[in-house]
C-alpha cells in the first residue's frame, strides 16, 4: 500500500518506538485478519475530532462582522467555509487508525484502552517498522495511507486550514495520547472520488505484515497470569516467535 506525504504532516525519526494498546479480543482479530482496522472519523467518541476548532469559527464570525457582513450572511458564509472543499474535514470520509509514540509504556492508555477488561496487550513496534509492514502488507485497495503526528492546540489559523491539519488536529487536553494518526482520505464523488468497494460508514481493515509491524507484545499489568499463556497460543497459530512477548513494567494487580 502506498504511503503519502504531506509538508503539512509532522512525523518522528523512523527509530522512534509506537504504540497501539487493545483488548484481547482486538489483539485476536489483528492477528487472525493480519490487518489494522480503521474506523470512520464520525465514530470516534470526541465529537470535535476532525472538524475546524470552535476559536477559528469564532474569528472568522469577528472578520465578517468586521467588513460590514450582516449576522445572516455571516451564518451563510460560514456553511460555506464549513462545508466547502477548501475547509471541510470530510469527516465522514476520514478513516483513522492510532498509535502512541512514546519511548515507554503508558498508564493512562492502559487504562483507557482497555477499558474495564483487565485482559489485555500493547504491540510495541517503531515507525520504521510500522511504514513496512503496511508496505508490505499487500492491501487489495489501491489507496493512499497517510501519517502525522497529532499537534496539541486549540485553534487553528485560516492560512493553516488543510484536509491534513484538520485530521491530525486535536485538543491540548489530549497531549497525553502522543497520537501518531494514520488515516485514509476519501473524496466525494462531486469532487472526482470514488466510490470504495466497502461500507465506509463502517470503516475497513487494511492488511499488514505482522512479523514486520510487531517488535514486541506486553502483556497488561492487569491481567490474570493465565492471559500470558493465551497470548503465546495467540502468536504460536499466527506464526509469529515467541520471545517477543514481554510482561508489563507497570505492577498494578
Amino acid at each position: 500500500m502506498k504511503i503519502g506525504k504531506s509538508e503539512a504532516l509532522v512525523l518522528p525519526n523512523g527509530n522512534s518506538l509506537v504504540w497501539r494498546y487493545m483488548d484481547l479480543d482486538k489483539f485476536t482479530r489483528l492477528l487472525e485478519n493480519q490487518s489494522l482496522y480503521f474506523c470512520n472519523a464520525k465514530r470516534l467518541s470526541d465529537q470535535y475530532e476532525v472538524t475546524i476548532p470552535r476559536s477559528t469559527v469564532q474569528i472568522w464570525r469577528k472578520q465578517l462582522a468586521g467588513v460590514g457582513y450582516s449576522p445572516e450572511d455571516i451564518e451563510n458564509e460560514i456553511d460555506i467555509r464549513l462545508n466547502g472543499w477548501q475547509y471541510g474535514a470530510m469527516k465522514d470520509l476520514t478513516l483513522i487508525n492510532c498509535w502512541s509514540v512514546s519511548p515507554h509504556e503508558s498508564y493512562a492508555l492502559w487504562k483507557i484502552y482497555l477499558g474495564n477488561k483487565p485482559e489485555g496487550v500493547a504491540i510495541r513496534s517503531t515507525l520504521g517498522r510500522l511504514k513496512s509492514a503496511i508496505r508490505s502488507g499487500k492491501d487489495p485497495y489501491t489507496e493512499t495511507l497517510y501519517m502525522g503526528k497529532v499537534q496539541y492546540r486549540n485553534h487553528l489559523k485560516s492560512d493553516e486550514l488543510s484536509r491534513f491539519s484538520i485530521v491530525t488536529t486535536k485538543k491540548t487536553f489530549y497531549k497525553f495520547e502522543e497520537e501518531l494518526r494514520l488515516f485514509i482520505l476519501n473524496s466525494p464523488l462531486s469532487e472526482g472520488g470514488n466510490a470504495p468497494a466497502y461500507d465506509i460508514a463502517l470503516g475497513r481493515n487494511v492488511k499488514v505484515d505482522l512479523e514486520r509491524l510487531i517488535q514486541r507484545v506486553y502483556v497488561s499489568p492487569f491481567a490474570a497470569d493465565v492471559v500470558r499463556n493465551r497470548v503465546e497460543n495467540l502468536l504460536t497459530s499466527a506464526g509469529l516467535p515467541l520471545d517477543i512477548i514481554r510482561d508489563s513494567e507497570i505492577l498494578d494487580k
